[in-house]
C-alpha cells in the first residue's frame, strides 16, 4: 500500500526544458513520511492458495495494483475532474480546481 500511494500522491521526476533532471537526488523527491499515510487495515487470510507453489500466495506489487486507480477515482468522484498523468499531488488538484473555477466564470 506505501509504495502504491507514494507513486500516486508524492514521486515525480522534474525535468526542463532540455530535459536534465531538476530532482536527481534523494535531497530534493519527495518522499512519504508517515505523516503522510493513510490508515491502514491489514486483513490475514490464513488459507492455502490452490494454484500458487505449496500453496503460497502472493504477497508484492499485485496486492497493491488497484491503490492508484482507487485514488484517482476518489479525487474524481470527490471533484469531477480527470487526472491521466501521475502524481496527483495537492498542488496539481487544486490547480485543475482553480482552472476550472476561472473557466466556469468566464462562461458566465
Amino acid at each position: 500500500m506505501r509504495a502504491r500511494f507514494a507513486y500516486i500522491c508524492f514521486e515525480e521526476a522534474q525535468f526542463d526544458d532540455k530535459g536534465r533532471m531538476l530532482n536527481p537526488s534523494f535531497r530534493d523527491y519527495r518522499f512519504p513520511t508517515a505523516l503522510d499515510m493513510p490508515q491502514v487495515q491489514t486483513i490475514l487470510y490464513g488459507g492455502p492458495d490452490e494454484e500458487g507453489p505449496f500453496g503460497a500466495k502472493e504477497a508484492g506489487e499485485g496486492t497493491t495494483a488497484p491503490v492508484g486507480p482507487a485514488i484517482v477515482n476518489a479525487i474524481n468522484r470527490a471533484t469531477g475532474l480527470k487526472f491521466h498523468d501521475l502524481p496527483v499531488t495537492a498542488e496539481k488538484v487544486w490547480h485543475v480546481i482553480k482552472e476550472k473555477k476561472s473557466a466556469e466564470a468566464a462562461n458566465r
